[in-house]
């Protein structure tokens, strides 16, 4: 069968150079050692958001730090 959708919005891909930065310093932090666990959340550039998260041995540490920044980000934008 054929794929007969439009596309109706064209979306427009910019790097966001502060997400490359902060991505790098983590990978870098990570191969260091310094980073054992991480979990990630991202929008991308169609408005869809992603989300993914490392194996730990402590999920509640992570889980709590999420939490964390879910509160840092909401003060920030109030």
């Amino acid at each position: 069968m054929a794929d007969n959708t439009v596309q109706l919005v064209q979306y427009e891909r910019i790097a966001n150079e502060s997400a490359i930065e902060l991505l790098q310093e983590w990978l870098d932090a990570a191969k260091a050692g310094e980073v054992v666990a991480v979990g990630l959340a991202g929008v991308r550039y169609d408005g869809a958001t992603r989300t993914q998260y490392s194996e730990t041995a402590n999920a509640g540490t992570l889980i709590g730090a999420c939490a964390r920044l879910q509160y840092r980000m909401i003060a920030a934008h109030e």
